[in-house]
């Protein structure tokens, strides 16, 4: 009697199995759509300030001249700092290229020296014809790199967040 069990439940996973892997592609694919965007027309600047000198990263793999600081958006990179950069110094990128109709992502990478025993702090800010748009301050822990990224919203749906606040 067990064989018989044995057999029946076998048939049964299998038979579900193959009836899923048959009737599974079945239904209609659906159409995927591009997504619109629209170019803002609007005059940015990115501002970074670093309140650490960025080192080279000490685990950067097979480069000749790291970036001691990388900033990115998309797949496009719109700063990448091969010299030495001081403390507490302004960098302004003006006319900055590439921003959308909504939602927005600048991704910053940076590596504070490695012998300094101390939270770092890298400020950024985007201005819209210099009106701040995005304002944030990204901390690294002692021995640590900052990797992260600045979200932020522009145009129209920035007004339709503002009247939810």
């Amino acid at each position: 009697m067990r064989i018989f069990a044995a057999i029946f439940i076998n048939i049964i996973l299998i038979g579900g199995l193959a009836l899923y892997m048959n009737h599974r592609d079945t239904k209609a694919p659906v159409e995927k759509t591009p997504v619109q965007t629209t170019i803002s027309q609007g005059v940015y600047t990115l501002e970074i300030t670093p309140g650490f000198a960025p080192a080279p990263d000490p685990f950067a793999l097979g480069t000749d001249k790291p970036a001691l600081l990388l900033v990115k958006t998309g797949s496009r990179e719109i700063l990448r700092k091969t010299e030495s950069v001081k403390a507490g110094k302004l960098l302004r990128i003006e006319n900055l290229s590439g921003l959308v109709i909504g939602h927005n992502e600048i991704y910053i990478q940076a590596s504070p020296p490695s012998e300094d025993n101390a939270h770092h702090a890298l400020r950024v800010r985007v201005l819209e014809n210099e009106n701040p748009v995005a304002d944030a301050t990204f901390w690294a822990p002692p021995g640590m790199g900052i990797n992260d990224t600045l979200y932020f919203s522009i145009g129209s749906e920035k007004k339709a967040e503002a009247r939810h606040d």
